[in-house]
């Protein structure tokens, strides 16, 4: 957290203060002086809601929005607060004031009397990250993230004061407070209880288990209601607090993240899946019921219950009223939904237009206090809006190709569309006078939009160098005189003449001497600005267009998304960054002006008189203007912090102590049963595995291998009906010497359910390559339902078999069956797919035991697959493999193995992918293992994966709520490395985009990265990270110059890494991270913020009692944004411990740092505080000075660092410290000591001291 040092512990915090803080400028770091300030912010995801009476509190980004519901079905915004330096994670409403929880902003207090004029009154600069609050009486509960829980005594709201805390090395989402006793939703920890009776002093009093992830909770009398994540919900008994009894679990399709209680009723804010309403007559059955769903893409996180009807918080939609009056059917009623991801902006006068993804378009007014004004829905994805004349063109995206609307903004409460063209593709938009230039992907297009209700596209261009196909793909476009700028993704940039607009003519290529990605271009008449992956900029003079030459280039502190040029100045939407100013007066000498970090994605940009408005994705619209605020004022405002020393406990606290089943064996234990969408509660019927149909229809025997004609299977197919089995005659076709059906044309599909296709006990070959019935050929298509295919080999086709009926079995078991691969099927060599499942009425399939893309032994690939097993815009409930051994497909050879496109909670579990059926041994030169984009609520679990550049990859925004579970990736299953060509691997696991959960796998051998993460709030737990399954023995990821464990970083599409949790209180959540070539554990920026690293082993063995250090650092922290650092074991590296680069807010606490070769912490920066000094040493008692009102952590070690954490206490007003050991003396020989300011920076250890010798206890005999 940003927060200004050396504060007075209790003082009053204005409003208008509160907009500072996270919003900060970046140039500092860089020797430049900032000159902007943040004036104003629009929108955001929605998170939380509470209500009072006819009004609904809202947290919509980095502000609190008082909607009055008093009309249900049309919701109105009546009042909003200033934007706070973190999001409104959570709040609570009692009496005339709310009190709510903002993340590393701590404890804010708000007058709500008024809902019209939302008022702060005080705030509590929490040590954590405020994540719940409850309020009973003249006390505030805060959970407050890895502090656990703290108390706060608020009955004067200007000065809240802090009390006592308890579970303060656990993780607090939420606390319920009840008869003195609170009830925490405490993560990996489960639930946990305290007695608060007595708030200065409370007691942890129980701790009750769970299998997912604690997020919430509510209370009815003695019922207690838990969401558990992935876990579901949990009823338990509170009748005695000390004593909580789980009375039920209940699988969701989702993750439950929020709860609410009405009468029996329970209302889930369900994840993907909007709102659940589940009954609860008898807490010990409860029946789900009903469901109010929302589109899978979005993130329901919050609900709350009022007269009859549920508020519903959903991330990227708004606020949902749903009236409840009967639970089983909930309606709803009505949507609020404000501006959520901002991706482009352009200004027109006061107002600002922004493209605002699957919203639309968005009008914002930029006055004295900005505001959402107008809206204009267009279907589909709107990433681009330009202005042209008076008018705009929005660009939208979709599956099927792009579009342009052309939009008259006269009326900025109700733009309209006027006018629409469809396009092959939509990338970037650039005006020319009335012309519209497209980058479209493929290529160019020009638009003559003079016509405004019926612009026209006049032509269509496409430059491709036939030996490299990248090189046509364009992704951005400028306007230059008569010319258009184009740069392309591997080929520089063209200068097209458009002097006749219907004739493009292509003037030159700019080709750079060296390698980058280009993503955004301006221009003027003489110039050409490239901005580049990495972060650079390209200044290419086109004073000889048939001749561009580049004449300056400048490296960027971050990887840009976009950019205007304004005169001689670039404003540059600097992604996880924010913002960067470029003066480009001397084009050859290109500067950077000034920075300034926004939450968020910054992808647009414009100019508002002198203003930058910025299109920051889920930062919402930010609004910056020039200041004189030096950049030491920037921090946050003075406000109440600190309290008393923490709790003197040893770590870990008593709830992790207990020894629970695997991640694997707890996940596969809490899923619900695979289900079709829309059907809340009945789970869907698989098809029992080993059978083929009911046994009452007709068995059909293919006598013939001819394509055609009597006894052939395409007579089979045409004749079959529901029920009956096609089976093959082993005297035509031998199990030992496989007969080929050379297919011409596609075979008729089995018309009817149930058809059974059973070739197990003979040698069947589908073979396509004589295909001659068009240009895509299929070997198999199923439509319809309940259809099992086994034993065939199908090959030579565009797609091998494709699936778009429910309930169909496709394989099975290897072992039974005389054909060459039992009842399992062979499916290799098909151009494009192997085996597809198309569609939404693809659901409830399963895929289990073929070989796809290899041989019939599966030890050897053909290649000349695209795809091996592909889920495109499939149903729900399709499982891939299975928990039975035999189950297990072998998918190898294909360029990627498995992907999983637009799909729902589909299963991929237990396969061998990239490996031969043992598991051991490397087969084909897949690219892929697992790939994805989007997906949501997906199980890939147990499966052994090796691939040549990614082994499981979760991407594209939108994939959320999918588990990770109990892979071996580079690994086989004998935890031997297996060896992939060449070093282009980049991860074994990457994601993109959150929530998602990464539990319990083996992440080794990877020639770069085992993990890499960016995108919102994964949780990442129980790995091995490095090395063997055991966690014993080395088996590195990375090289000696290149990766290492695991990466938290900057992403493009989806935003940095935000709200990670890696690893936490409880021992089975510790991932072990040793053993790598190269880093342990970085975190790097921009844009890296809220981070948790909690109890892993970083450098030592899972039993925590040997070294197995990584090669390089252990803990690299650079460019991040409040880190939480806290409880870990990071020993035996060849680096250092901990390397801290440039960061804000990164705290140390109750590590235990030892033998690292080089030294303990390292900071490069001068921001954190300087080191303690340590005055004297006792047995039992360290004293010392540090930095005034700082916590000081005392430790004892061999040498320099800090091995067993002894004790803490806070600072005087003049630095004095004085620490007793725990529990009785000092541990030795050498003690040290770290400091933590009050903004949350954590010095390096102090020189250490030696610890008096100790004389021998004397013994007393008994007598």
């Amino acid at each position: 957290m940003e927060r200004a040092r050396c504060r007075p512990r209790r003082a009053v915090v204005t409003g208008a203060l509160l907009l500072l803080g996270a919003w900060a400028p970046s140039g500092e770091a860089q020797g430049q002086t900032s000159k902007w300030a943040v004036v104003g912010q629009v929108g955001g995801p929605t998170t939380a809601v509470a209500v009072r009476g006819t009004v609904a509190f809202v947290g919509v980004g980095f502000r609190l929005v008082a909607y009055d519901v008093s009309q249900p079905n049309a919701p109105r915004e009546v009042g909003a607060t200033v934007p706070f330096s973190d999001r409104v994670l959570n709040l609570a409403v009692a009496g005339t004031r709310a009190y709510l929880a903002v993340g590393t902003a701590g404890l804010v207090i708000i007058d709500i009397t008024d809902p019209s004029n939302l008022t702060v009154l005080g705030r509590w600069d929490s040590p954590g990250s405020a994540e719940g609050v409850a309020v009973a009486g003249a006390r505030a509960y805060l959970a407050d993230g890895p502090f656990g829980l703290r108390i706060v005594e608020v009955s004067d709201p200007a000065s809240p004061v802090p009390e006592g805390s308890a579970f303060d090395m656990s993780f607090a989402f939420d606390v319920a407070v009840q008869n003195g006793f609170a009830f925490i939703a405490g993560a990996g920890s489960g639930l946990l209880v305290a007695d608060v009776s007595d708030p200065l002093h409370p007691r942890e009093v129980a701790a009750l288990d769970t299998p997912g992830h604690a997020r919430d909770v509510a209370i009815e009398g003695s019922l207690l209601c838990l969401a558990d994540a992935w876990g579901g919900v949990r009823t338990v008994n509170i009748a005695e607090p000390a004593h909580p009894v789980e009375l039920a679990s209940l699988a969701l399709p989702s993750w439950a993240f929020g709860v609410g209680l009405s009468g029996t009723t329970l209302v889930v804010a369900d994840g993907s899946q909007g709102l659940r309403t589940v009954d609860l007559t008898d807490p010990r059955h409860p029946v789900e019921v009903g469901a109010y769903e929302v589109t899978w893409l979005h993130h329901t996180s919050g609900v709350a219950v009022a007269d009859g009807r549920a508020y519903v918080a959903v991330r990227e939609a708004g606020l949902h009223v749903v009236d409840l009056a009967s639970p089983g059917l909930p309606v709803g009623l009505s949507v609020a939904d404000p501006l959520a991801t901002a991706w482009s902006v352009t200004v027109l006068g006061d107002a600002a237009y922004v493209a605002a993804t699957t919203q639309g378009l968005r009008v914002a007014a930029l006055g004295a206090q900005p505001h959402e004004v107008g809206r204009l829905e267009l279907a589909g994805f709107s990433s681009r809006v330009v202005a042209f004349g008076p008018l705009l063109a929005v660009g939208i995206g979709s599956p099927l190709g792009g579009r342009i609307s052309i939009v008259d903004p006269t009326v900025p409460a109700a733009p309209r569309e006027v006018g629409a063209v469809a396009l092959r593709g939509m990338r970037d938009i650039a005006a020319m006078g009335s012309l519209l230039l497209v980058a479209e992907e493929i290529g160019l297009q020009v638009v003559d939009a003079a016509n405004p209700s019926n612009p026209e596209v006049v032509a269509s261009v496409t430059y491709r160098d036939l030996e490299d196909p990248l090189s046509g793909a364009t992704n951005a476009v400028a306007a230059s005189g008569t010319r258009a700028i184009v740069t392309g993704a591997a080929n520089g940039a063209w200068i097209v003449d458009l002097a006749d607009p219907r004739h493009p003519a292509l003037i030159s290529t700019y080709v750079p001497g060296d390698s980058f990605f280009p993503v955004a271009v301006a221009a003027d008449s003489e110039h050409a600005f490239i901005l580049t992956h990495p972060g650079g900029l390209r200044v290419v003079s086109l004073a000889d267009a048939a001749h561009p030459r580049e004449i300056a280039a400048l490296a960027l502190p971050a990887m840009p998304e976009w950019v205007r040029l304004e005169g001689t100045t670039l404003l540059v939407a600097a992604g996880t960054l924010g913002f960067i100013e470029i003066d480009v007066s001397t084009p050859t000498s290109p500067r950077i002006a000034s920075t300034y970090r926004t939450p968020g994605l910054s992808s647009g940009v414009a100019r508002a008189g002198d203003r930058v408005v910025l299109a920051a994705g889920d930062g919402g619209l930010v609004i910056l203007e020039p200041s004189g605020i030096p950049p030491a004022l920037t921090q946050s405002p003075t406000a109440a912090s600190g309290g008393p020393p923490l709790d003197e406990t040893p770590w870990p606290s008593p709830s992790s102590e207990r020894a629970r089943e695997s991640w694997l064996t707890r996940i596969r234990g809490s899923l619900p049963s695979p289900r079709i969408a829309g059907s809340p509660s009945a789970p869907m019927a698989l098809p029992a595995p080993g059978t083929a149909s009911t046994g009452e229809g007709r068995t059909l025997t293919v006598t013939s291998a001819a394509d055609s004609g009597p006894g052939s299977f395409r007579e089979a197919l045409t004749a079959a009906v529901e029920a009956d089995t096609i089976t093959f005659d082993p005297a035509v076709f031998p199990p030992d010497a496989p007969a080929a059906i050379m297919v011409k044309s596609n075979l008729p599909c089995p018309c009817r359910d149930r058809v059974t296709i059973d070739a197990s006990n003979a040698g069947v070959i589908l073979d396509g390559s004589e295909f001659a019935g068009g240009p895509v050929s299929q070997g198999l298509g199923l439509g319809t339902n309940g259809n099992r295919v086994m034993g065939l080999q199908i090959t030579g086709f565009s797609a091998g078999l494709l699936i778009s009926g429910a309930g169909n079995t496709i394989g099975g078991d290897r072992s039974v069956g005389r054909g060459p691969s039992g009842q399992g099927n062979v499916v290799n060599r098909n151009a494009n797919t192997g085996i597809g499942l198309d569609g939404a009425n693809a659901a409830g399939n399963r895929v289990i035991g073929n070989l796809v893309g290899t041989d019939s032994t599966g030890t050897r690939s053909p290649g000349g697959q695209m795809l091996g097993i592909w889920l495109h815009n499939a149903g729900t409930g399709n499982v891939v493999g299975g928990w039975q051994s035999w189950e297990a497909n072998v998918v190898s050879g294909s360029a990627t193995e498995v992907f999983l496109q637009n799909t729902r909670a589909a299963r991929v579990i237990g396969n061998l992918i990239g490996t031969d059926p043992t598991g051991r041994a490397r087969v084909g030169e897949g690219n892929v293992g697992i790939g994805s984009g989007p997906m949501a609520d997906n199980v890939i679990a147990g499966n052994v994966v090796v691939a040549s550049m990614f082994g499981i990859g979760i991407w594209d925004v939108g994939s959320r709520f999918n588990l990770v579970v109990g892979n071996r990736v580079g690994v086989g299953r004998d935890g031997e490395c297996i060896a992939v060509s060449g070093e282009s691997a980049m991860e074994a696991v990457g994601l993109t985009d959150g929530p998602n959960l990464v539990a319990d796998n083996v992440l080794a051998c990877n020639p770069r990265w085992g993990l890499s993460v960016a995108g919102q709030e994964s949780v990442v737990v129980g790995n091995r990270i490095g090395t063997d399954p055991a966690g014993l023995a080395p088996r590195p990821n990375g090289t000696e110059f290149l990766g290492g464990g695991v990466v938290l970083g900057a992403g493009t599409q989806t935003g940095a890494a935000v709200r990670t949790m890696f690893g936490g209180a409880a021992p089975d959540e510790a991932n072990v991270v040793s053993g790598n070539n190269g880093t342990g554990l970085s975190v790097t920026g921009p844009g890296v913020r809220s981070t948790f690293v909690l109890g892993n082993l970083i450098g030592a063995d899972a039993t925590r009692a040997s070294l197995l250090g990584n090669a390089g650092t252990g803990l690299n922290l650079s460019d991040v944004e409040a880190a939480f650092v806290q409880g870990n074991t990071i020993a035996g590296n060849s680096g250092l411990g901990i390397v801290e680069g440039p960061a804000t807010a990164v705290r140390f606490r109750r590590n235990a740092i030892f033998s690292n070769r080089i030294g303990g912490i390292s900071l490069v920066a001068s921001g954190p505080p300087a080191a303690p000094v340590i005055a004297a040493v006792t047995a039992q008692r360290v004293t010392g000075t540090a930095c005034a009102a700082c916590v000081v952590e005392v430790f004892s070690d061999q040498g320099e660092q800090g091995r067993v954490f002894e004790g803490t206490a806070v600072a005087g007003t003049d630095g004095a410290f004085a620490v007793n050991a725990l529990p009785l003396t000092l541990t030795g020989p050498n003690v040290t000591a770290t400091a933590t300011d009050p903004s949350g920076a954590t010095s390096g250890f102090s020189a250490p001291a030696r610890v008096p010798h100790r004389p021998p206890r004397r013994h007393l005999s008994r007598s």
